[in-house]
Formats: C-alpha cells, structure tokens, sequence
C-alpha cells in the first residue's frame, strides 16, 4: 500500500508534466499551447520583454524547472478557484503574473 501511495502522482506533478510537455515560450513573446491548453494548437503573445522570458525558458521553449514547480503549483491552487477560466487562460494567467514576479526578484537581487 505504501508503495502505491509513493507513485501516485499528485496534483502538482500532473500539472507539471502537462505543462512541461504542452506550453512553449518563444524568445519573442509568442506562445503555444496544446493538449488541455488548447483546442488543437493554441498561438498567442505576452507582452514581457525579452530578458524576462529568457530568465523562465528554456533553449527548445520549454519552462526552466524551477518556474515549471511554481507555475504548476500556481496551476493547481487556482484550478478550482477560478472555473470560469479555460485551461489556456489559466496558464497564460499564470506565465504574465510569474513572469512579472520573478523578473521583479531578479531585479532585487
């Protein structure tokens, strides 16, 4: 039974795999979104400069594991709190208001 319980997955890290796999960020600004993020593919474009979304992406577009957590734990907190949103408005929601807030601790720093 302990086993079972040690490889379930929980909430946080089914968030985490999905955005992982299905949400790229371009150095431009530009996103994509598929799988639950989108109705096939999903294109749009945050207005952030380009040395905030170098601190958060990777070189392939994808989420440096450290904003990957926060954003899958922003993802998971408020999923439930915010039903009116779509799963794309939620993570686009969440990549402007992460964003913002880790370029402005970078600043800090």
């Amino acid at each position: 039974m302990k086993s079972e319980l040690e490889n379930s997955l929980s909430v946080v890290k089914v968030w985490k795999i999905l955005l992982k796999a299905d949400v790229r960020l371009y150095p431009d600004g530009f996103y994509r979104l598929k799988g639950i993020f989108g109705d096939s593919v999903a294109f749009g474009h945050l207005s952030i400069t380009r040395e905030n979304i170098k601190i958060v992406r990777n070189h392939d577009g994808s989420l440096k594991e450290h904003f990957l957590d926060k954003l899958a734990r922003f993802m998971s907190k408020n999923r439930p709190k915010m039903p009116s949103l779509s799963n794309s408005e939620l993570v686009i929601l969440g990549l402007s208001r992460l964003i913002t807030s880790e370029s402005l601790s970078k600043a800090n720093v």
